[in-house]
């Protein structure tokens, strides 16, 4: 492994982190917030799980299992963020699911 390796794999690692934050604010305040005002007006008993088949259905342009396992967490956090009216923990979730997936890139 050289210097030179390491510093490009931290640059990248760098450089998606800041392509993550720029989208995934937007992206949760878009879904928990803005879709999920509207799915609790629009269907009030159970409107929040549309945002689950948005975000399912967004996500079947990747790989199935990716798409199953996005599906899984956005009901658990969507539930969550309807219940307590918060998408802070949705959010943070979220950024630690897309860090990690930052991480494989770097001991890859």
């Amino acid at each position: 492994i050289s210097f030179q390796n390491i510093l490009g794999k931290l640059n990248l690692a760098l450089y998606k982190m800041i392509w993550n934050m720029s989208w995934l604010t937007v992206l949760e305040f878009l879904h928990r917030y803005v879709l999920l005002t509207y799915f609790e007006k629009a269907f009030p008993k159970k409107g929040w799980f549309g945002v689950c088949l948005i975000e399912f259905v967004f996500h079947f342009q990747k790989a199935f299992l990716e798409a199953m396992g996005m599906l899984i967490f956005s009901v658990i956090v969507t539930y969550w963020a309807y219940k307590r009216k918060n998408i802070i923990l949705p959010f943070f979730s979220h950024l630690l699911i897309e860090s990690f997936l930052v991480l494989l890139i770097l001991f890859e």
